[in-house]
């Protein structure tokens, strides 16, 4: 009898030590996501037109997407950075570009048609 309590209490202990180092590796991962979000803002004077292309890094993949419109737009991504191409197209209006990650945010402007941006975040 002692023995299948002690089997019990082992195997109990086992479990709850088992599904606390899943909670554990559940919430790396979701801070790791966390980490790799990636908000891009394309903004600027509103009906502004732009075109360019947008490159999303992971861990050992690139994709590109490419980009045409006009001002407001928004997009997210997962990745560890991302790189970004946008001509204005409008001779007037104003184009911005806004790139949020991990708390940090860097941004890009500029003004008349045939201007580009180029903006790289890791």
């Amino acid at each position: 009898m002692n023995n299948r309590i002690t089997r019990w209490f082992f195997i109990a202990c086992v479990g709850f030590a088992s599904q606390a180092a899943g909670d554990i590796k559940m919430q790396e991962n979701y801070r790791e996501d966390q980490g790799n979000d990636i908000e891009v803002i394309i903004g600027g004077e509103p009906g502004t037109e732009f075109s360019g292309s947008l490159t999303v890094f992971q861990k050992k993949d690139a994709v590109t997407h490419q980009l045409a419109g006009t001002v407001p737009q928004n997009f997210h991504y997962l990745g560890t950075g991302i790189e970004i191409n946008v001509k204005q197209l409008s001779s007037d209006g104003e184009l911005e570009i806004q790139v949020r990650k991990a708390g940090n945010v860097s941004r890009s402007r500029t003004r008349g048609a045939q201007s580009e941006l180029r903006l790289r975040v890791q």
